[in-house]
């Protein structure tokens, strides 16, 4: 069989120049942009598809890639006033570091907080000062079926904790976000119980009450008040009270009236036709725990009576 041909140089000439266009330079900074913009794209496509592409979106672009530029400029700086010790030790050479600084500018680019965090640990190393942190105790991440897509559109309308969503007004998220109604009200109704349970313990074998409440299916403020007004009716009200054990005034009871506190609570057991909790005697049906009827989202806008 006959060789083939080799291509002209000519050609050859043209392929490498067109390789060379998708190859990107490698530089923290342009690895930043990439970053930035691998998440921008999934960000702009999911709002195109649910029809939620605004000003707002491209604002958000424009930012995250402003704070990825400026975030990796600050951490190459960072790096490069470091011990030795930290950044290398024996044979490592210098080119691994700047590999990492690239995989680091890239992580930057998708999750510009990574910086503050690097940057926060390097100057409590260097000059032992103590940096407040960006990161939340309760953050949006912890709540049931919510991504960094999520995150990301919610930060946009001022929810950015979940102390936040809890409080955030359902109507304005309704009508905003585009997303599916009973998906934020679970995140609202989570939030609620979240809010009042505190963070999760740090430490190892302490399961919290999140974990000990979702044992007994317990996830949300509404299924505990729900959860709580049916022991009633099963006649084991006070085994259903000792799921959370404490010394003084029984925790479950303490925990089922604060939640109740929460106005947007109303709302949400109106969406989901649910009792809400009440110290006198249980009211007439209440062993079916509905209402008849589910009002429309018109009804959850209407102002309730002085």
């Amino acid at each position: 069989m006959a060789a083939q041909p080799s291509p002209p140089p000519q050609v050859e000439a043209a392929t490498e120049k067109w390789l060379a266009v998708y190859t990107p330079v490698s530089s923290p900074v342009r690895f930043a942009f990439i970053g930035a913009y691998f998440f921008t794209l999934q960000m702009l496509f999911r709002r195109y598809v649910r029809r939620d592409l605004r000003s707002s979106a491209y604002v958000a672009v424009s930012m995250r890639i402003i704070l990825a530029v400026i975030g990796i400029w600050v951490l190459v700086e960072a790096v490069a006033m470091a011990p030795p010790a930290w950044v290398s030790s024996g044979q490592q050479k210098t080119q691994t570091v700047e590999k990492s600084l690239l995989v680091l500018g890239f992580v930057l680019g998708v999750f510009p907080r990574v910086g503050w965090q690097v940057i926060q640990t390097s100057i409590k190393r260097v000059f032992s000062i103590a940096v407040p942190s960006l990161q939340t105790q309760l953050p949006l991440s912890d709540l049931d079926g919510l991504t960094v897509w999520h995150e990301a559109r919610l930060e946009e309308e001022d929810v950015e904790n979940i102390p936040n969503m809890a409080t955030a007004d359902l109507i304005d998220l309704l009508i905003n976000t585009r997303f599916p109604p009973d998906r934020i009200i679970d995140w609202v109704d989570q939030a609620i119980l979240y809010t009042h349970l505190g963070p999760q313990p740090k430490k190892n074998g302490d399961p919290g009450l999140r974990s000990i409440l979702r044992a007994h299916g317990i996830r949300t403020a509404t299924s505990l008040v729900e959860d709580y007004n049916r022991s009633e009716f099963h006649k084991d009200r006070e085994a259903f009270e000792e799921i959370i054990t404490a010394s003084g005034r029984n925790p479950m009871r303490s925990l089922v009236d604060a939640v109740g506190t929460n106005p947007t609570l109303k709302l949400i057991q109106t969406w989901k036709g649910l009792m809400p909790h009440s110290h006198g005697q249980a009211r007439e049906g209440s062993e079916a725990g509905h209402l008849s009827a589910t009002p429309d989202l018109g009804q959850l806008s209407q102002p309730s009576p002085a």
